[in-house]
C-alpha cells in the first residue's frame, strides 16, 4: 500500500481503476474496480461490454498479486440473489 504524507494529512492509495484498452487514451471495452478494504482485496464494478475472458481474468490477478494479495473477493449475482465469494490467485501459497 502506498503511502505519503503533506503537513497534517496522510494520502493512502487504497482504491484503482482498471480500464481494458489496448492504449492509454483510447476507447475501452471494460472497467473494474480494485479496492483494499482492511487489508482485503476487494473487486468491484466490473463493467464489460462482452464477456470478459480467461485471459482478463488473469491479467487481473496479476495485478492483484503485484499489489502483494494473495486473494481477493467479489459479489455475483445469480436469480436475483447475492454471494460474496472469497478466491485464492492460482501460484499464490
Amino acid at each position: 500500500m502506498n503511502k505519503a504524507q503533506q503537513n497534517n494529512w496522510i494520502f493512502i492509495d487504497k482504491f484503482t481503476k482498471g480500464i481494458k484498452t489496448p492504449e492509454f487514451g483510447r476507447p475501452y471495452t471494460a472497467t473494474i474496480d480494485l479496492r483494499n478494504v482492511n487489508g482485503q482485496m476487494h473487486v468491484e464494478g466490473m463493467l464489460s461490454i462482452d464477456e470478459l475472458t480467461r485471459e482478463d481474468l488473469i491479467e487481473i490477478e496479476v495485478e492483484i498479486s503485484r499489489r502483494g494479495f494473495k486473494e481477493y473477493m467479489y459479489r455475483r449475482f445469480k436469480d436475483g440473489i447475492e454471494k460474496t465469494v472469497k478466491r485464492k490467485i492460482k501460484g499464490e501459497k
